[in-house]
């Protein structure tokens, strides 16, 4: 097994022995992650977003989605739900929109 899949596992804490007694697939996806930040893929339709609370500048992405999704036509997540843990993560849970990545433009 590569090294990149071994790290996958431990970041969701499923390990290879629970993979081999197991038929369960997760629809729990990391698909992003970069330094203390990490972007949940849940099922087809929910992305959840964690990152180290850093008081307002944390929210900014949030006020932004929402301002957009008033003012605009753009298409535009709904935020679900945002909050701060007691080991101060901050959660953001958006709704996924289909269309085209910025990494795919």
């Amino acid at each position: 097994m590569g090294e990149p899949l071994k790290k996958s596992y431990i970041a969701c804490g499923w390990t290879l022995d629970k993979e081999k007694r197991c038929h369960y697939i997760s629809h729990l996806k990391l698909f992003y992650g970069a330094s203390t930040r990490g972007v949940w893929s849940i099922g087809s339709d929910l992305i959840l977003k964690d990152r180290p609370d850093e008081g307002p500048k944390a929210k900014v992405e949030v006020k932004t989605l929402k301002y957009l999704a008033t003012h605009t036509d753009i298409p535009i997540p709904k935020v679900l739900l945002d909050w701060v843990d007691r080991d101060e993560r901050y959660f953001v849970l958006n709704e996924r929109i289909v269309g085209q990545t910025l990494e795919e433009a």
